[in-house]
């Protein structure tokens, strides 16, 4: 019983602190600055995520293949 509070306690407590990049991006409702966006304002990563499927003849891949990316 007292493993499962504390576990519960240590999902919310790191569910809370998920919340602060999007606290932070969200601002405190100040106006931005004229002429800006609020992404203009907020710093942006660079990474993005790709998710794809290598088929060959219709199949699913099922070897070594050498692979490109251009972007």
């Amino acid at each position: 019983m007292r493993r499962n509070r504390f576990i519960a306690t240590i999902a919310a407590g790191l569910g809370i602190i998920a919340l602060v990049p999007v606290a932070t991006a969200l601002g405190d409702d100040a106006p931005a600055p004229a002429g800006q966006s609020i992404e203009a304002v907020t710093a942006l990563g660079s990474a993005f995520t790709y998710q794809g499927r290598l088929t060959d003849a219709g199949s699913p891949a099922n070897a070594v293949y050498a692979l490109q990316f251009v972007l």
